[in-house]
């Protein structure tokens, strides 16, 4: 006769509230991360956003972000492209934007992931934006104020 085999249990991994939780928590930590805009460009009042993520056909999403000093600030948007693991990082193009004291700036910029991981072909989603940046008035400026 044949001997009783006891059925193994799975290891169980965590149920959906549980990596639920784990995400949250992990978006969370990353923004404390990314800390406050006004520690990593404190000349800037307010930061307005309006982003735009394009496929070769179509738009895929917009954003309208605004953004004060003392707020959270990841320049780290993922694609929602093909590739979908390509990631968008702006704070060099907000750098360009502040160390100009540019208050209207226009930008560009595609997926650098491929599409296929065997293929060198480009995901092909861009992401166009305008930011509108608002700065506080320069020290230089308010010196020439109070001597006038």
């Amino acid at each position: 006769m044949a001997a009783y085999y006891k059925k193994r249990r799975r290891n169980q991994g965590p149920n959906k509230n549980e990596a639920k939780v784990a995400r949250a928590q992990r978006a969370e930590s990353s923004a404390r991360m990314a800390g406050v805009m006004g520690a990593r460009f404190p000349s800037i009042k307010r930061l307005t956003l309006h982003l735009i993520f394009l496929d070769r056909q179509r738009v895929l999403e917009e954003k309208d972000l605004s953004i004060s000093p003392q707020e959270a600030a990841t320049f780290l948007f993922p694609c929602p492209g093909r590739c979908g693991r390509g990631q968008f990082d702006i704070a060099v193009k907000i750098a360009e934007a502040v160390t100009g004291r540019l208050p209207l700036f226009e930008f560009s910029l595609p997926c650098a992931e491929p599409y296929y991981s065997a293929k060198a072909e480009p995901c092909g989603c861009e992401l166009k934006g305008r930011m509108q940046i608002d700065f506080f008035p320069a020290p230089a400026d308010t010196a020439k104020a109070e001597s006038a």
